[in-house]
């Protein structure tokens, strides 16, 4: 639970930026450091060569020649909101898994990567949006969620690949719009989300999609939804077979409201 950092002159690794640093609020490297800085006291460490954070913190401010957040860089901080500014075009995987303060999120419109699960398990996740004009992102329609407006792929360990038409990160308030087709992996997982309706357009919940969601407590499908659900992979089921003791539906048989809070929660589960 340390607050401070110092990178020293002869420091040269980044091995400490999956710590769970929750207090962690201040950090500086020395001007000497040839692979790393914290320019313009950012409360940050940069990767010089290729101006990416590697290491944020919760007082970080991102500088404007930062040009990738990168993967797990701000995991764990105590973070309400953070500004991203125009000059990022990447967001790595896990940027800022389990910020369970963060309350608003906004991916500038120079954003044409995003990796998986930038903002899984962020409880607290409230209001989420893509600038307008952004050509491979958008939260259509007001719908407090990321959606890839095309296919994309980013090229990163996880090789994530977001389809057209995809949710690729929900919040609390997020509204599904009708020409949404698929809910990606973990989109809603730890989101302190109530209730949710399926449209019908929607083919296919990848796993995950709505794990951990302690206060889930309503899922509808919009009037034949439930039949044209396509796609629940096996390690879904097998996850919720082992981790909570259930049998449910067969893999190839058509989702419904019962299965999908099943693969919801445990709390919807005790609860019934």
């Amino acid at each position: 639970h340390f607050s401070t950092v110092l990178i020293k002159t002869n420091w040269y690794t980044t091995s400490c930026k999956y710590c769970y640093c929750y207090q962690l609020s201040e950090i500086k490297v020395a001007e000497e450091n040839p692979i790393y800085d914290s320019r313009n006291d950012c409360n940050a460490i940069v990767e010089t060569a290729t101006n990416t954070i590697v290491i944020g913190s919760n007082a970080t401010v991102i500088p404007t020649t930062i040009v990738a957040i990168g993967h797990s860089s701000f995991y764990g901080r105590n973070i309400k909101k953070i500004e991203i500014p125009n000059s990022v075009t990447c967001i790595d995987s896990y940027a800022f898994e389990e910020c369970i303060a963060l309350e608003k999120f906004e991916v500038p419109k120079s954003v044409t990567k995003i990796g998986q699960f930038v903002l899984r398990d962020c409880h607290n996740l409230r209001e989420l949006s893509v600038e307008e004009g952004n050509p491979f992102f958008d939260s259509r329609n007001g719908c407090n969620a990321i959606c890839a407006t095309g296919t994309s792929h980013f090229e990163s360990a996880e090789d994530a690949v977001h389809s057209e038409n995809s949710i690729i990160q929900g919040c609390i308030n997020t509204v599904i719009p009708s020409s949404i087709s698929s809910i990606e992996q973990c989109a809603f997982w730890g989101t302190g989300i109530e209730q949710i309706v399926i449209p019908s357009y929607c083919k296919e919940i990848e796993p995950y999609a709505f794990a951990n969601c302690q206060k889930l407590v309503s899922v509808e499908f919009e009037e034949g939804g439930s039949e044209i659900i396509t796609k629940i992979d096996t390690q879904g089921y097998e996850w919720i077979k082992y981790e909570l003791g259930v049998e449910i539906e067969k893999e190839n048989q058509p989702m419904n409201k019962q299965s999908i809070g099943v693969c919801a929660t445990k709390e919807v589960l005790k609860n019934k």
